[in-house]
C-alpha cells in the first residue's frame, strides 16, 4: 500500500502544471491566504485518509505509529523533498528517479514504524535480555 500511495503521489505531482501551482501557492499565500486554504482543502482529505489507514494498521499491530498524522507527513516528506522541491526551485527534473525515491522512502518508513519483534527488544541500545 505504501508503494501505491508513493506512486500515486509522484504521478499526481509529475505534470509541470502542478509544480507551477505549488510555486504560485507559496508565492501568493501571504498576500492571499485563501489560496493556501484552497490548496490545503484539496490535499488534506488525502492526508487524513492516510492517517486513518496508518491508525488502523497500528491497531492491528502491523505498524507502530503512536502519532499517525506525523508518520503520514513524514512519508510524504520523504517523497516530496527529493522529487517535488528541486523542481519547484527550478530544476527541470529531480536528480533521482521516482521509483528509487519511492522504494527508499518505503524502506525508511518501515524501519521506523514496523513493530520490533519481541526477540529483538533486549538488544536495543546495547542491552541484552539475559
Amino acid at each position: 500500500m505504501l508503494r501505491l500511495i508513493a506512486r500515486a503521489l509522484l504521478a499526481f505531482q509529475a505534470p509541470p502544471e502542478y509544480v507551477g501551482l505549488v510555486r504560485m501557492t507559496v508565492a501568493d499565500a501571504r498576500q492571499f491566504p485563501w489560496i493556501a486554504a484552497a490548496f490545503e482543502s484539496v490535499l488534506s482529505p488525502y492526508l487524513e485518509r492516510f492517517e486513518r489507514y496508518l491508525s488502523y494498521l497500528t491497531s492491528l499491530g502491523v505498524l507502530d505509529c503512536s502519532h499517525p498524522i506525523l508518520a503520514a507527513q513524514q512519508h510524504l516528506g520523504l517523497l516530496n523533498e527529493p522529487i517535488l522541491w528541486p523542481r519547484v526551485l527550478g530544476q527541470e527534473s529531480a536528480p533521482l528517479s521516482p521509483d528509487v525515491v519511492a522504494e527508499e522512502a518505503i524502506h525508511m518508513f518501515l524501519l521506523r514504524y514496523r513493530p520490533i519483534p519481541y526477540t529483538q527488544i533486549g538488544s536495543i541500545g546495547g542491552e541484552t535480555s539475559e
